[in-house]
């Protein structure tokens, strides 16, 4: 106690002399300007890394994915005798424009304005020759199915990847699919594979509808830079 009170006094003493009161005030000023320029440093900092995290983990809804990179695995079970066949598709789209080319007969098509272009030497218009449209295949009307369809399962592993299964009825899925009423008993089949909250692959299993299957594989999503038709024209040597 005694202690205390010689400190107390002291300061009383120092505090008296107006010098050193002011000495003591201007100290207490330049500490709490000290501490608010910290605080602001450090919410800026803080700002600055969110928002780094933030745009590096930029995610977008699959039902707005309409830029990407692209490879479709199709397989066509068959019936009866018929032989499995396989198609391999690997292209990219911006927006409502795509460009891919089938990987077995390396033949290139162009899409655009729901027309089918094949790339020869020119940009010929032509009827699908498959047996999927692309624009029911797309990422919007994938989750238009999606959202109609039942959840069966939900699989989170070790490296954060999000497995989940959905189940939609053929007679549904017909009628999103191209408006169409049948009476085919079954189901169809949706898995998705998602990271970070981006879906990248799709597994679609047809095989009560149409007997197909497809693999649908996204990558470099956002990432597409704008093209052209005319950048799939020859180039002329007309002067």
């Amino acid at each position: 106690m005694e202690e205390k009170k010689k400190v107390e006094n002291k300061f009383k003493q120092v505090w008296a002399n107006r010098r050193n009161r002011a000495m003591i005030q201007l100290a207490g000023y330049i500490l709490f300007f000290i501490l608010i320029g910290a605080i602001i440093d450090f919410e800026r900092a803080n700002i600055s890394y969110l928002e780094g995290t933030n745009s590096s983990q930029k995610t977008i809804s699959f039902s707005f994915y309409d830029n990407y990179e692209f490879y479709y695995n199709i397989t066509y079970l068959g019936i009866v005798d018929e032989p499995v066949k396989y198609m391999n598709i690997d292209g990219y789209r911006y927006k409502q424009k795509q460009v891919f080319q089938v990987r077995d007969t390396l033949e290139k098509y162009y899409f655009e304005d729901h027309k089918l272009y094949q790339i020869k030497n020119t940009l010929v218009e032509i009827p699908t020759p498959f047996s999927l449209s692309l624009e029911r295949l797309s990422p919007s009307m994938l989750y238009t199915y999606i959202k109609k369809a039942k959840q069966n399962s939900k699989t989170e592993y070790a490296d954060k990847l999000i497995k989940k299964e959905y189940i939609l009825s053929v007679h549904d899925f017909a009628r999103l699919y191209q408006n169409e009423e049948i009476d085919i008993k079954g189901n169809i089949y949706i898995i998705t594979y998602e990271k970070d909250k981006m879906i990248n692959k799709v597994e679609l299993d047809l095989t009560a509808y149409n007997k197909m299957k497809y693999e649908l594989n996204y990558k470099n999503i956002g990432k597409v830079k704008s093209f052209y038709k005319e950048d799939f024209l020859p180039i002329s040597n007309d002067n």
